[in-house]
C-alpha cells in the first residue's frame, strides 16, 4: 500500500474544523486512515507509524469517554 497524503513538515495544519479543509485533502486523510487501519488489523508487525510519536488530546466536557481515554 503506498502513502497517501505525504506533506512536508511546513504544510501541516492543526484539524480544528472540517470546513479549513478541501475535499480532496479530507478524501486523502480518510484513505491513508484505511491504509493503516488494514495495515494494523493485518498484524504486520514491522509497520510501526505511531512509533516515537505522541498525542494529546483535549476534551471540552468531561464524561466516561473522557476518563476512560486518560486512564487508557
Amino acid at each position: 500500500m503506498g502513502f497517501v497524503g505525504v506533506v512536508e513538515k511546513s504544510d501541516l495544519k492543526d484539524f480544528l474544523h472540517i470546513i479549513d479543509f478541501d475535499k480532496a485533502t479530507i478524501m486523502g486523510m480518510l484513505n491513508r486512515a484505511i491504509e493503516v487501519k488494514a495495515l494494523l488489523k493485518s498484524g504486520e508487525r514491522t509497520y510501526l507509524p505511531f512509533k516515537g510519536k505522541m498525542m494529546a488530546m483535549i476534551f471540552a466536557k468531561p464524561s466516561m469517554r473522557t476518563r476512560v481515554s486518560f486512564e487508557t
